[in-house]
């Protein structure tokens, strides 16, 4: 995963950019701005905090988190998900 900005990540997870950055901070991270980025290191930081503290994510659907935030950085934050009108993939 590369490094994206606090907003993108919000719009990824649907989360609003302030209770992002207020969970963040529950876990140990300090982030004062939306535009600043957070690394993958601390991305999984705060998946696994938000797990074992709040019970939000299985396991399983953890990793499924992971993959879909993988996914649509990388290509930019868009969605990023397979058959979202990009064109570029191909139909089978």
């Amino acid at each position: 995963m590369s490094d994206v900005t606090i907003k993108q990540l919000a719009t990824v997870l649907a989360t609003p950019v302030d209770k992002l950055l207020a969970q963040l901070e529950e876990a140990g991270m300090k982030f004062s701005d939306p535009e600043q980025s957070i690394s993958s290191k601390e991305k999984v930081k705060l998946l696994g905090f938000l797990r074992r503290n709040h019970g939000i994510l299985r396991p399983d659907r953890m990793d499924a988190v992971v993959a879909g935030i993988d996914r649509g950085l990388l290509r930019g934050g868009e969605g990023g998900r397979k058959g979202d009108g990009g064109g570029d993939e191909e139909r089978r």
